[in-house]
């Protein structure tokens, strides 16, 4: 017979368990109120152990998450427009961070499901997504390409769809995100915020700009704005190659596209294939006619005809209509995805490939023709649909307005980031736009900051470096009012902390001899990653104050010079550390590790001495560019004296102690591995974080001195 406490004990698991569930039903959330839509459905249930491979907008750390959440799905239709709006909001069932994030879509989606929600809940977001009454939603986790949705029947547009589209969907899984939040957990989400790329880049600045009060922080990366112009301007060289029937095949498209890279690359002073300031890479596809390639195997030579259609992308439909023509992407961007998509068959012939992005809007928004033959306009068909688009969807779908004052009153913070070697929609239309909010606002960096990513594909991919930790940043901003100057992608103290964790975990495991090699080298090599940097570093300083002619070594030879003897240390370093694991050539490593400290230290006086020359001569006959422009020069030479103090600190320790052997005083003792180790090594990467070289960037850009300014150089050379 059971006690009375033992069915207290019941009575309470039961209570709790159905206290528990209850939580995650539809009878225990409150129908969030939508202005001008009506409810529908609100279904809700847990998920346990929900796994898939899922990432963050803009990012390319994807990985297998595996979550347990309240699963809400939202159905809502606005009245008279026939339409059903299907909004999934996801709630950490344990964990939630307090935070709310709305996720944007892309292509012609407003929302990817799970690709985006899962992630989001795995850092612990209550997250939301839409499908905006869109057939190409439904959470699938690819790009939809295909407008069809668009057409209510041949030549009438469905505007309700489109509305939802371009503006209302998006804010309406904002209001019911977070009124479902608040209804879930019985308090309202302490920050609000927006991620997305692309379309969902384009939807967060819609917000900025339509709807100001929702969101604390927004992050638009490579938005689609402009959609009226790119879009169809995009058209343009698949335009040309129809008129003149000429189809380049994509090994010829590569060629242009690597030929031009390599010979814009070395610009910024640094030869690492990236184009980092495309607007100097004034290289035309004409310019590499005649230039070898290979091709299955076969050498061939690029082709005048193929030029014009490659300039044709680069250049976009400015050169046939100044007034609705659109510019084309830079020079490095993989043309072949969207601007010259083409097909060749076994035997040669090339034909057109298929570019739904740009053909769909030309097909169902422009023509409103579901059968338009858009691979066999006439000249006059093409001019004709870009000024239709920009008639007809400017309004709608622009997403353009440099007027963010309201965003700006209600304290919000906008963060925005577009890869140059974008290779869907051309960078350039994102920094006009974020120069026109300047010319508004001249204050508007205060709330809103532009980042450009060389090398850097639509959203993901390409040989630059991703900012990955952008949201992180956008937090911190809003959260912490910590301003981003620069968005972080890092190496050098990456090595450097894998190499103390191997350290820390070896503490106890004396008798194995892996956790000891791990660590020995990581902490030995991390210094030559940072003294690449700095090599780098002092070529962009030269480029940034046009102070070449000030230098001992020419520009371009610094880098080459310098970070060739540093992969040259690194190797000597590296197999010497390899050689000393081995028990009978222990001493024959460490003779060699010796060797590769010594070449990094003369490798480092030279190059301290060449930075030093430059210095004083600039400081003697200082450069127009500095008289007219602040720029940051002195500072971040000033750091890579710090930064370079602490390798040399470092390296002539590490001499001294591999040199008095492994029963000298400094490997039998902790102590000073840290002092004249870790510590020169943390305030080399605290130097590289307070002053990050991308500050330079901004002046990386050729300039021009403005005539009313010659007057004044004598006087502000005296005062200089």
């Amino acid at each position: 017979m059971l006690s009375s406490f033992d069915i207290f004990l019941a009575l309470c698991f039961t209570f709790i368990s159905a206290t528990s569930a209850s939580i995650c039903s539809p009878a225990s959330l409150d129908n969030p109120r939508l202005p001008g839509a009506s409810i529908l459905q609100l279904e809700a249930s847990e998920s346990h152990n929900y796994t898939t491979v899922s990432l963050a907008p803009g990012t390319n750390q994807g990985a297998r998450d595996t979550i347990n959440f309240c699963n809400v799905t939202v159905t809502h239709t606005h009245p008279g427009h026939n339409d059903t709006v299907h909004t999934q909001v996801w709630l950490p069932l344990r964990g939630w961070n307090g935070r709310f994030q709305a996720l944007g879509g892309g292509g012609y989606s407003t929302g990817f499901g799970s690709l985006y929600l899962t992630h989001s809940v795995a850092k612990g977001f209550a997250s939301a997504s839409t499908d905006g009454g869109l057939p190409a939603g439904n959470g699938k986790d690819t790009i939809p390409t295909n407008l069809s949705w668009a057409l209510n029947s041949e030549g009438v547009v469905n505007w309700n769809l489109l509305d939802n589209y371009a503006t209302t969907a998006t804010n309406d899984m904002a209001l019911i995100g977070q009124q479902i939040t608040r209804s879930y957990y019985k308090k309202a989400p302490s920050y609000s915020y927006f991620s997305g790329c692309s379309g969902g880049g384009r939807q967060g600045m819609l917000m900025a700009q339509k709807y100001p009060d929702v969101f604390d922080g927004i992050l638009a990366i490579a938005p689609a704005i402009h959609l009226q112009h790119f879009i169809p301007a995009g058209m343009w060289a698949l335009q040309l190659m129809s008129e003149r029937s000429h189809y380049p095949a994509p090994c010829e498209v590569e060629a242009f596209t690597k030929l031009a890279t390599a010979m814009c690359d070395g610009l910024d002073g640094v030869e690492d294939g990236i184009i980092s300031d495309p607007r100097r890479c004034n290289v035309t596809a004409h310019d590499l006619v005649g230039r070898k390639y290979t091709c299955n195997g076969t050498r061939k030579e690029l082709s005048s005809a193929s030029a014009s259609v490659i300039d044709a992308a680069w250049s976009g439909s400015l050169q046939v209509s100044e007034k609705y023509g659109w510019p084309g992407v830079n020079k490095d961007a993989s043309i072949g995805s969207y601007y010259v998509p083409t097909n060749c068959s076994n035997n040669g012939t090339c034909h057109v490939g298929e570019s739904s992005l740009f053909g769909s809007w030309f097909r169902y928004l422009v023509a409103k023709d579901s059968e338009f033959p858009i691979y066999n306009m006439s000249r006059s068909d093409y001019l004709d649909g870009l000024h239709l688009s920009t008639i007809d969807y400017t309004s709608m779908l622009g997403t353009s307005d440099p007027d963010l004052s309201r965003f700006k009153k209600n304290g919000g913070k906008l963060i925005s980031w577009h890869g140059l070697a974008d290779e869907a929609i051309p960078p350039s239309g994102t920094t006009s736009y974020y120069e026109e909010v300047l010319r508004n606002d001249p204050e508007a960096s205060e709330f809103f900051r532009l980042f450009e990513a060389p090398g850097v594909g639509h959203c993901i991919g390409g040989p630059g470096p991703i900012p990955n930790g952008a949201l992180s940043q956008l937090i911190s901003w809003v959260e912490n009012r910590r301003v981003p100057s620069v968005l972080h992608a890092t190496a050098g103290q990456n090595v450097e902390f894998i190499g103390y964790a191997a350290r820390a975990a070896a503490h106890d495991k004396t008798g194995k001899l892996m956790p000891y090699i791990i660590q020995s080298v990581f902490v030995l090599l991390a210094p030559t990653l940072f003294a690449a940097a700095v090599y780098m570093v002092l070529a962009r300083i030269i480029h940034s104050v046009k102070g070449e002619v000030y230098s001992p070594i020419p520009m371009k030879m610094i880098t080459e010079l310098f970070v060739s003897c540093d992969i040259i240390t690194f190797l000597i370093q590296g197999g010497g550390a390899g050689l000393m694991a081995k028990g009978d050539l222990t001493s024959v490593g460490q003779d060699i590790v010796l060797a590769g400290l010594a070449l990094q230290i003369v490798t480092f006086v030279v190059f301290l001495i060449t930075a030093i020359i430059f210095h004083k001569r600039m400081h003697l006959h200082p450069t127009q560019t500095i008289l007219y422009e602040n720029v940051p020069w002195k500072r971040h030479l000033n750091a890579l004296y710090i930064i370079s103090a602490m390798i040399l600190v470092r390296s002539i320790f590490r001499i001294v102690e591999y040199g008095l052997g492994n029963d000298g005083y400094l490997l039998s003792n902790e102590w000073p591995n840290y002092i004249f180790d870790a510590v020169p090594m943390l305030i080399a990467m605290v130097c590289f974080a307070v002053w990050h070289p991308s500050e330079l960037y901004p002046f990386l850009i050729q300039r021009h001195v403005q005539p009313e300014q010659t007057e004044t150089v004598e006087s502000k050379l005296e005062a200089y």
